[in-house]
């Protein structure tokens, strides 16, 4: 069932309405383009979609408001409600399509319980939901809340400015938050400008991308409320690893460590060849256990390639998720720490984003003959060249979501878009971009 809100209560009743029913529940985007959310549509062969508070067929615009439309509905006992039930969330991919990733309904409650033992849920609590209605962070900021017979409390507005979000928790008595990584910082520098902490809160959750000591020594010492580094792909059943910082002394590095496997999870660090590599030394983070999503929607050879037989569980037929993070850890149980991507996806505003879906976006323009696209300052750029030299510019209309959308930048003749050494980190003859104020 797709689910199109006007804000994040419609998506709360639309992903309680598809898992009563037994069916799966499928986000969209109101911001993104409708190109992109019929494509998603028709990619998962949605047959209902709940927008704006009404109930529709996909093929039709017949409301489902009768019996005789309500036959044409998912039957939960026709449904086997282990494999089919759950949700799909369509992320970024390489090929200049989003992939959809189904997360089964078993995986999805094992996941619930143990999110919910490690946050220490209880009815006494009172959860923010601000996470974005189309990640994965959202079903489990609402269902392990619910499921642990909590209150959860669902801002009006989909924007916040920092301020605005500590008298939002101090006037509803949230206990618990689950923030961005990027937006965490600004809420601790918000904290520092006039040091007003949440009087209830009892617990800070960071996610969604890389977690700075400094943020995090700057909470504890304006806050004193416990804080953890939430770590997950959306294939491993949104967050798989958790590390809490051990008080003001946060520890020095790039980033605070990523911690250890939640719930029924295994983490591996391997090389190349899927060995085991030596205590502090760099690898491939690989993730297995249960609590895996079931693949990739559609696509087998694709789900093959990345969710791998795991030879290393006890059990037969076991797999495990190759991550694409570069990790280490000092021992067997040390808490994991993130070095980096062995790949070209990028973290922009919490979102993952795949450079190669936005290079074939720009490459379908007739005015582009060739298009790169890279991370710079928390920010994306595309670097182009044009099909003719007169050509001054050029409008695009842009089948991707507000996140992925580059800052715009000059058309550059003769500067090949392409990467000497297969990295873009090497790639110095590139422009450095001048970024200019969205209007």
């Amino acid at each position: 069932m797709a689910v199109t809100g006007r804000d994040r209560l419609d998506h709360v009743v639309g992903l309680l309405a598809a898992l009563r029913a037994g069916a799966t529940y499928l986000p969209l985007d109101r911001e993104a383009p409708e190109e992109r959310n019929r494509w998603i549509r028709e990619d998962a062969g949605a047959t209902l979609a709940y927008t704006d508070g009404e109930l529709v067929e996909v093929d039709g615009l017949d409301s489902l408001d009768d019996p005789a439309a309500l036959a044409d509905a998912p039957d939960p006992e026709r449904i086997g409600r282990e494999t089919a039930a759950g949700y799909l969330v369509y992320t970024s991919g390489t090929t200049g399509r989003p992939k959809g990733v189904h997360v089964p309904l078993a995986a999805l409650a094992g996941h619930l319980a143990a999110a919910v033992d490690c946050f220490g849920l209880t009815e006494d609590d009172v959860v923010l939901h601000f996470a974005r209605p189309t990640v994965d962070v959202a079903v489990e900021q609402v269902l392990t809340a619910l499921s642990a017979g909590a209150c959860i409390v669902v801002p009006e507005e989909q924007l916040i400015a920092p301020a605005a979000l500590l008298d939002l928790l101090d006037t509803e008595g949230v206990t618990v938050a689950n923030l961005a990584a990027g937006y965490f910082q600004e809420v601790v520098a918000a904290l520092r400008a006039d040091g007003r902490p949440p009087r209830t809160l009892r617990l800070m959750i960071s996610g969604s991308d890389r977690l700075y000591p400094d943020a995090a020594a700057g909470w504890w010492a304006a806050t004193g409320v416990p804080l953890l580094n939430a770590y997950g792909p959306t294939e491993t059943v949104v967050t798989a690893t958790v590390h809490e910082p051990a008080g003001p002394t946060v520890g020095e590095g790039d980033a605070v460590p990523i911690g250890r496997p939640l719930g029924d999870r295994r983490a591996y660090v391997l090389d190349e060849r899927l060995r085991p590599v030596a205590p502090g030394a760099p690898g491939e983070l690989y993730l297995g256990g249960s609590l895996l999503a079931s693949g990739y929607h559609g696509r087998p050879g694709l789900t093959a390639g990345r969710f791998v037989a795991d030879p290393f569980a006890p059990e037969p037929g076991a797999r495990m998720y190759r991550t694409g993070d570069v990790v280490r850890r000092s021992g067997t149980y040390a808490p994991l720490e993130f070095v980096g991507r062995a790949d070209h996806q990028v973290k922009i505003r919490g979102f993952r984003v795949e450079p190669g879906e936005i290079e074939q976006v720009l490459a379908g323009h007739p005015d582009v003959a060739g298009a790169v696209v890279v991370a710079h300052d928390g920010r994306l750029a595309a670097y182009v060249t044009r099909t003719a030299p007169d050509v001054a510019g050029t409008a695009l209309t842009w089948p991707v979501p507000p996140p992925m959308w580059p800052v715009p930048l000059p058309m550059w003749p003769g500067c090949a878009p392409t990467w000497p050494s297969g990295s873009p980190s090497t790639w110095s003859r590139r422009p450095s971009p001048r970024w200019t104020p969205s209007r």
